[in-house]
Protein backbone atom coordinates (compact mmCIF):
# COMPACT_ATOMS: atom_id res chain seq x y z
CA UNK A 1 0.00 0.00 0.00
CA UNK A 2 1.25 3.37 -0.63
CA UNK A 3 0.86 5.71 2.47
CA UNK A 4 1.19 8.92 3.05
CA UNK A 5 2.64 9.72 6.99
CA UNK A 6 2.13 13.49 7.98
CA UNK A 7 4.13 13.87 11.18
CA UNK A 8 6.39 11.22 10.25
CA UNK A 9 9.11 12.11 11.97
CA UNK A 10 7.37 12.67 15.62
CA UNK A 11 7.24 10.15 17.92
CA UNK A 12 4.30 8.20 17.06
CA UNK A 13 4.78 8.35 13.20
CA UNK A 14 8.21 7.40 13.24
CA UNK A 15 7.20 4.63 14.73
CA UNK A 16 4.33 3.55 12.46
CA UNK A 17 6.72 4.59 9.37
CA UNK A 18 9.10 1.90 10.61
CA UNK A 19 6.53 -0.41 11.24
CA UNK A 20 4.64 0.18 8.04
CA UNK A 21 8.16 -0.22 5.88
CA UNK A 22 8.97 -3.73 7.76
CA UNK A 23 5.51 -4.89 6.13
CA UNK A 24 6.69 -3.84 3.24
CA UNK A 25 4.48 -0.53 2.15
CA UNK A 26 5.71 2.10 0.05
CA UNK A 27 5.75 4.90 2.81
CA UNK A 28 6.15 8.68 1.82
CA UNK A 29 6.66 11.26 4.84
CA UNK A 30 5.63 14.79 5.16
CA UNK A 31 8.00 16.97 7.51
CA UNK A 32 9.08 20.40 8.31
CA UNK A 33 12.59 19.04 7.87
CA UNK A 34 13.82 16.88 5.30
CA UNK A 35 16.94 16.68 6.53
CA UNK A 36 15.48 14.95 9.23
CA UNK A 37 13.45 12.54 7.52
CA UNK A 38 16.44 11.11 5.41
CA UNK A 39 18.70 11.44 9.50
CA UNK A 40 15.95 9.05 10.24
CA UNK A 41 14.82 6.84 7.30
CA UNK A 42 17.88 7.31 4.59
CA UNK A 43 16.48 6.70 1.64
CA UNK A 44 13.74 4.26 2.36
CA UNK A 45 11.07 6.60 2.26
CA UNK A 46 10.14 9.02 0.30
CA UNK A 47 10.16 12.74 2.09
CA UNK A 48 8.33 15.56 1.16
CA UNK A 49 8.36 18.88 3.03
CA UNK A 50 5.08 20.63 4.29
CA UNK A 51 3.43 21.42 7.25
CA UNK A 52 -0.39 20.55 8.07
CA UNK A 53 -1.23 24.07 8.67
CA UNK A 54 -0.25 25.27 5.13
CA UNK A 55 -2.69 23.45 2.87
CA UNK A 56 -0.37 24.59 -0.48
CA UNK A 57 2.20 22.42 0.79
CA UNK A 58 -0.36 19.01 0.83
CA UNK A 59 -1.53 18.24 -2.53
CA UNK A 60 2.42 16.82 -3.81
CA UNK A 61 2.39 14.98 -0.46
CA UNK A 62 -0.34 13.81 -1.36
CA UNK A 63 -0.40 12.35 -5.13
CA UNK A 64 -1.25 8.47 -5.91
CA UNK A 65 -1.46 7.82 -1.91
CA UNK A 66 -3.97 5.11 -1.06
CA UNK A 67 -4.19 5.92 2.58
CA UNK A 68 -2.89 8.87 5.04
CA UNK A 69 -2.35 8.65 8.61
CA UNK A 70 -1.92 12.11 10.39
CA UNK A 71 -0.51 12.20 13.52
CA UNK A 72 1.59 15.26 13.02
CA UNK A 73 1.14 17.73 16.50
CA UNK A 74 2.23 20.97 17.15
CA UNK A 75 6.19 21.66 17.83
CA UNK A 76 6.89 22.31 21.45
CA UNK A 77 4.10 19.43 22.75
CA UNK A 78 2.63 19.60 25.62
CA UNK A 79 3.40 23.10 25.79
CA UNK A 80 1.10 25.51 23.93
CA UNK A 81 3.18 28.74 22.37
CA UNK A 82 -0.02 30.92 20.65
CA UNK A 83 2.77 33.96 20.03
CA UNK A 84 4.30 31.63 17.58
CA UNK A 85 1.02 29.73 16.40
CA UNK A 86 1.97 26.69 17.67
CA UNK A 87 -1.27 25.85 19.58
CA UNK A 88 -3.71 22.27 19.93
CA UNK A 89 -6.12 23.94 17.89
CA UNK A 90 -4.16 25.46 15.03
CA UNK A 91 -2.22 22.54 14.35
CA UNK A 92 -4.02 19.68 15.49
CA UNK A 93 -7.47 21.15 14.73
CA UNK A 94 -6.98 23.45 11.86
CA UNK A 95 -4.00 21.52 10.14
CA UNK A 96 -6.03 18.04 10.40
CA UNK A 97 -8.97 19.81 8.99
CA UNK A 98 -6.81 20.82 6.02
CA UNK A 99 -5.62 17.51 5.65
CA UNK A 100 -8.74 15.63 5.59
CA UNK A 101 -10.19 18.29 3.17
CA UNK A 102 -7.01 17.65 0.71
CA UNK A 103 -7.31 13.88 1.25
CA UNK A 104 -11.08 13.77 0.10
CA UNK A 105 -10.16 16.23 -3.13
CA UNK A 106 -7.34 13.97 -3.94
CA UNK A 107 -9.53 11.02 -3.48
CA UNK A 108 -7.48 9.10 -1.02
CA UNK A 109 -9.74 6.00 -0.22
CA UNK A 110 -8.22 5.99 3.87
CA UNK A 111 -7.24 8.39 6.68
CA UNK A 112 -6.04 7.48 10.21
CA UNK A 113 -5.88 10.45 12.82
CA UNK A 114 -3.88 9.41 15.73
CA UNK A 115 -3.02 12.14 18.24
CA UNK A 116 0.21 11.24 20.90
CA UNK A 117 -1.21 14.20 23.29
CA UNK A 118 -0.53 12.90 26.89
CA UNK A 119 0.74 9.38 25.46
CA UNK A 120 3.41 9.25 28.03
CA UNK A 121 1.36 10.02 31.12
CA UNK A 122 4.29 12.49 32.35
CA UNK A 123 3.25 15.62 31.26
CA UNK A 124 0.99 18.20 31.61
CA UNK A 125 0.02 20.37 29.10
CA UNK A 126 0.38 24.26 29.53
CA UNK A 127 -0.24 27.60 28.04
CA UNK A 128 2.34 29.72 27.38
Amino acid sequence: MKVLICGGTGFLGEAITRKLLREGNAVRVLGRSLDKIRALFGDSVEGVQGDITKSETLPKALEKMEAVVQCAQFPGHPFENRKKGSTYWQVDGLGTENVARLVKKAGVRHLLYISGAGVDGKKNGAVV
